[in-house]
Protein backbone atom coordinates (compact mmCIF):
# COMPACT_ATOMS: atom_id res chain seq x y z
CA UNK A 1 0.00 0.00 0.00
CA UNK A 2 1.64 3.71 -0.74
CA UNK A 3 1.08 6.62 1.00
CA UNK A 4 -1.77 8.17 -0.99
CA UNK A 5 -3.74 4.55 -0.74
CA UNK A 6 -3.47 4.62 2.84
CA UNK A 7 -4.61 8.81 2.89
CA UNK A 8 -7.59 7.82 0.51
CA UNK A 9 -8.69 4.23 2.97
CA UNK A 10 -11.96 5.49 3.76
CA UNK A 11 -12.42 8.82 2.30
CA UNK A 12 -15.30 10.18 0.31
CA UNK A 13 -15.62 12.64 -1.77
CA UNK A 14 -17.68 15.59 -0.53
CA UNK A 15 -17.18 13.92 3.12
CA UNK A 16 -16.15 16.80 4.88
CA UNK A 17 -17.79 19.46 2.32
CA UNK A 18 -14.22 21.13 1.73
CA UNK A 19 -12.00 19.84 -1.17
CA UNK A 20 -8.70 21.26 0.60
CA UNK A 21 -9.25 19.21 3.64
CA UNK A 22 -7.61 16.35 1.99
CA UNK A 23 -4.73 17.80 0.47
CA UNK A 24 -4.17 19.19 3.89
CA UNK A 25 -4.27 16.08 5.23
CA UNK A 26 -1.95 14.74 2.95
CA UNK A 27 0.49 17.42 3.62
CA UNK A 28 0.45 17.14 7.19
CA UNK A 29 0.53 12.61 6.66
CA UNK A 30 3.94 13.40 4.66
CA UNK A 31 5.64 16.40 7.41
CA UNK A 32 4.59 14.32 9.96
CA UNK A 33 6.87 11.66 7.86
CA UNK A 34 9.47 14.49 7.08
CA UNK A 35 8.67 14.07 3.22
CA UNK A 36 9.63 16.98 1.06
CA UNK A 37 6.30 15.99 -0.79
CA UNK A 38 4.24 17.72 2.40
CA UNK A 39 6.07 21.51 1.44
CA UNK A 40 5.10 21.45 -2.40
CA UNK A 41 1.51 20.37 -1.37
CA UNK A 42 0.89 22.74 1.09
CA UNK A 43 2.99 25.84 0.14
CA UNK A 44 0.99 26.20 -2.89
CA UNK A 45 -2.37 25.78 -1.95
CA UNK A 46 -2.05 27.75 1.46
CA UNK A 47 -0.16 30.51 -1.04
CA UNK A 48 -3.58 30.45 -3.42
CA UNK A 49 -6.11 30.59 -0.27
CA UNK A 50 -3.97 33.37 0.90
CA UNK A 51 -4.35 35.15 -2.95
CA UNK A 52 -7.96 34.40 -2.94
CA UNK A 53 -8.74 35.83 0.34
CA UNK A 54 -7.14 39.26 -0.99
CA UNK A 55 -9.01 39.23 -4.51
CA UNK A 56 -12.90 38.74 -2.71
CA UNK A 57 -11.84 40.85 0.12
CA UNK A 58 -15.22 42.91 -0.61
CA UNK A 59 -17.66 39.50 -0.15
CA UNK A 60 -16.68 39.19 3.63
CA UNK A 61 -18.90 41.11 5.06
CA UNK A 62 -22.03 39.29 3.09
CA UNK A 63 -20.00 35.72 4.03
CA UNK A 64 -19.59 36.62 7.45
CA UNK A 65 -23.36 37.99 7.93
CA UNK A 66 -24.80 34.45 6.63
CA UNK A 67 -22.33 32.36 8.18
CA UNK A 68 -23.39 33.72 11.69
CA UNK A 69 -27.41 34.41 10.95
CA UNK A 70 -26.72 30.24 9.63
CA UNK A 71 -25.59 29.37 12.48
CA UNK A 72 -27.12 31.05 15.34
CA UNK A 73 -30.24 29.90 13.24
CA UNK A 74 -28.96 26.43 13.41
CA UNK A 75 -28.36 27.07 17.27
CA UNK A 76 -31.92 28.10 18.05
CA UNK A 77 -30.57 31.92 18.92
CA UNK A 78 -31.37 35.18 18.21
CA UNK A 79 -29.35 37.24 15.41
CA UNK A 80 -28.04 40.47 17.66
CA UNK A 81 -26.65 42.77 14.62
CA UNK A 82 -23.39 43.21 16.88
CA UNK A 83 -22.06 40.10 16.87
CA UNK A 84 -22.37 40.21 12.71
CA UNK A 85 -20.69 43.97 12.71
CA UNK A 86 -17.86 42.36 14.92
CA UNK A 87 -17.58 39.29 13.22
CA UNK A 88 -17.18 41.04 9.62
CA UNK A 89 -14.68 43.79 11.44
CA UNK A 90 -12.26 40.82 12.76
CA UNK A 91 -12.36 37.94 10.47
CA UNK A 92 -11.17 38.83 7.33
CA UNK A 93 -8.08 40.38 9.20
CA UNK A 94 -7.82 37.30 11.18
CA UNK A 95 -7.92 35.01 8.66
CA UNK A 96 -5.31 36.95 6.42
CA UNK A 97 -3.05 37.22 9.05
CA UNK A 98 -3.03 33.63 10.50
CA UNK A 99 -3.26 32.29 6.31
CA UNK A 100 0.50 34.87 6.27
CA UNK A 101 1.99 33.50 9.33
CA UNK A 102 1.39 29.91 8.23
CA UNK A 103 2.79 30.16 5.15
CA UNK A 104 5.75 32.11 6.47
CA UNK A 105 6.47 29.02 8.85
CA UNK A 106 6.14 26.80 5.80
CA UNK A 107 8.41 28.46 3.88
CA UNK A 108 11.30 28.63 7.37
CA UNK A 109 10.46 25.38 7.75
CA UNK A 110 10.97 24.67 4.02
CA UNK A 111 14.70 26.16 4.16
CA UNK A 112 15.48 24.68 7.19
CA UNK A 113 14.17 21.04 5.88
CA UNK A 114 16.65 21.24 3.32
CA UNK A 115 19.68 21.80 5.53
CA UNK A 116 18.18 19.17 8.13
CA UNK A 117 18.22 16.35 4.93
CA UNK A 118 21.45 17.39 3.70
CA UNK A 119 23.07 16.99 7.18
CA UNK A 120 21.50 13.14 7.29
CA UNK A 121 22.70 11.94 4.33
Amino acid sequence: MNDFEIIDAGYKDGQWGLAGKKRLILAAYFLFKLSMRAFLISLPYLSITLVSTLLSWNMWDLYIAEMVVRKRAYQGLPVREEMIKWFQAIAPEAFLIVYSVIVITLIILFHNFKKFTKTIK
